[in-house]
Order: C-alpha cells, then sequence, then structure tokens
C-alpha cells in the first residue's frame, strides 16, 4: 500500500506547486522525489505536479529533446517512485508514431495506470502549442486506488464539452494539471485580502463552479517561477463537491498543499444537485449533430 493506509472514503492529497527548471529532467525529477517522499511523510496518498512538471513550459524546440516514452529511464522513475505515493506527473510524451503530446500521467503501485494527451492547444497571446504538440483525441475516466478520477490539463478545462464529457462518466477527483501564467490583475481581492491576477480569479471561479455543477473534487495544479519573462502565478487549490474551495497554495511561491477530501460529500451533493443524473444525454447528442449540420451548410464558398 502506498504511503499511509487510508481512512474509508477520506483520501489526503498533496500538490507540489512547484518551479521548474526549463528543460532539465533530472533536475526537476529529483525535485518531484523530494516532494513525494514530504508527501508520504505527511500521509498523503496522491501527490500532483502542474502542467510539464518535469520540463517546464516554453520548451518550443526542445520538446523532442525532452520527450520520453515508455520504457525510458524516467518512465520507469515514475512508475518506482509510485511505489511509495500514487502520482499525477506532467510530462511530454513521444508516442511510438513519434508524436509529441503535453500529457499528464497517473501512476500507481510501480504501474502507469492512465495518460492523458491534453486536447485543446491554445494558439493566442503568448501560447503556441499546436506548432509543437500533437493533439489528443480521448477524454476517459479511470479507476485508481483512491477512486473515479479524470484528468484535464489546464487549457482542456477552459472548454466547458470537455468537463462536461468527463463528468458523464462520473468521476469522483478531477485533476486540473496547470501552467497558468499572471494576465491582468483582478478587480477585487481573493480571501484574506490578497492580490490576484485576472487569469487566477477566472481559474478560481470556473472550478467552483466546475466541482459544484458536476459534484466532484476538484484539484487544480498551478505551477511558480518564471520563464522567458512570463510568471506563474500559482495559487493551486482543492474544491469540494458543494463548491467550497478547502485549501488555496500561496501565490507565487512554492509550497506542498495538502487537504483531506471526503467522498460522502460527493454522494450528498448529488442527492441535493442531481445535474448528471438528470442528464439527458440523447437529447444533447441529437442537438450537436443538429447544430453541426447546420454549421457546415452555413460554411462559406
Amino acid at each position: 500500500m502506498n504511503g499511509t493506509p487510508l481512512k474509508a472514503g477520506s483520501v489526503r492529497i498533496a500538490i507540489d506547486q512547484l518551479s521548474m527548471r526549463l528543460g532539465d529532467l533530472d533536475a526537476n525529477l529529483e525535485k518531484l522525489e523530494v516532494a513525494a517522499e514530504k508527501a508520504v511523510s505527511k500521509g498523503a496518498g496522491l501527490l500532483i505536479t502542474p502542467e510539464l512538471g518535469l520540463t517546464g513550459y516554453h520548451l518550443k524546440d526542445a520538446v523532442c529533446d525532452v520527450a520520453i516514452g515508455r520504457g525510458s529511464t524516467v518512465w520507469r522513475r515514475l512508475e518506482k517512485l509510485s511505489k511509495r505515493i500514487d502520482l499525477v506527473a506532467g510530462f511530454v510524451e513521444q508516442s511510438r508514431a513519434h508524436q509529441y503530446y503535453n500529457a499528464a500521467g497517473y501512476f500507481s503501485a510501480g504501474e502507469t495506470t492512465h495518460v492523458h494527451r491534453k486536447v485543446y492547444l491554445p494558439t493566442y497571446g503568448m501560447f503556441d502549442e499546436q506548432r509543437y504538440f500533437a493533439r489528443g483525441s480521448r477524454i476517459d475516466v479511470f479507476e485508481t486506488r483512491i477512486g473515479r478520477v479524470a484528468i484535464l490539463i489546464c487549457e482542456d478545462a477552459w472548454h466547458p464539452s470537455a468537463v462536461y464529457l468527463a463528468s458523464l462518466q462520473n468521476p469522483e477527483i478531477l485533476i486540473i494539471p496547470s501552467s497558468s501564467p499572471m494576465r491582468g490583475v483582478a478587480a477585487r481581492p481573493g480571501k484574506r485580502g490578497t492580490r490576484r491576477a485576472a487569469s487566477s480569479a477566472g481559474w478560481e471561479e470556473m472550478n467552483r463552479t466546475y466541482a459544484r455543477l458536476y459534484s466532484v473534487h476538484l484539484a487544480y495544479a498551478n505551477r511558480v517561477g518564471v520563464e522567458d519573462g512570463v510568471g506563474f502565478s500559482g495559487g493551486s487549490h482543492i474544491v469540494d463537491p458543494h463548491g467550497q474551495t478547502t485549501a488555496q497554495a500561496p501565490y507565487g511561491e512554492e509550497f506542498l498543499l495538502l487537504a483531506d477530501i471526503d467522498k460522502s460529500d460527493i454522494r450528498r451533493s448529488r442527492q441535493q444537485t442531481p445535474v448528471i443524473r438528470d442528464e439527458n444525454f440523447e437529447f444533447t447528442f441529437s442537438e450537436m449533430e443538429r447544430i453541426r449540420r447546420l454549421r457546415w451548410e452555413q460554411e462559406p464558398g
């Protein structure tokens, strides 16, 4: 059994809000191993890193230099580390077809449980991911020893359809690794009067809404540090199925965030707000088909 034995229905989650060294797999992996030992000592059963937690974000043409595939030395080290604690780690995945993906893997008991490949690759503002990465094609929910889990990577979560597709598969925990930069200034301060970037306020509001709407525990893992003059805000947090933020890391500094989540909260929330139970999938699917035909007919030219 990894880490401390879990109480029935209760899970302690750790988020490693860290600043990565750009392109340095060994240094970032060593940092992750230190965080894992600390999380184990605190009784956590799962440790989550931010998006591309093993490499840093602005890789550009170095994507292929830091990519890892199944069976590689780094991949095996992640699996070995998961004998101590379940792990969600972000990295560049190289497929057998030599495609490169912005990916996050779930590792447990020495094995790879699941890999999510980022579906929505942003290409606006400072983002240019489609130039370097291939696009993922699936959003799956999978079983783990701590419950049913879905992973969406950063921009994925800004597309409500991605969260909806995950929610239709009844996850208990939605994990969102992110590398969100600081953009704008929020009109209102956060808890205890803290000043936040507008982008950070957006994440907080959106994640509370998703958690409450779909009755899931939501773990948002964002990074800190600076790359190419761009600062990353941190502010990682965990939200319960009632939409209440139960733990939040500070902005702008490395931090190991710990929180206990109680899966019985899911039952209570879904009794009060049975959105997924009442979802009319056939109606949604039929309307999407109609709208797709309509958009095709209106396509210019």
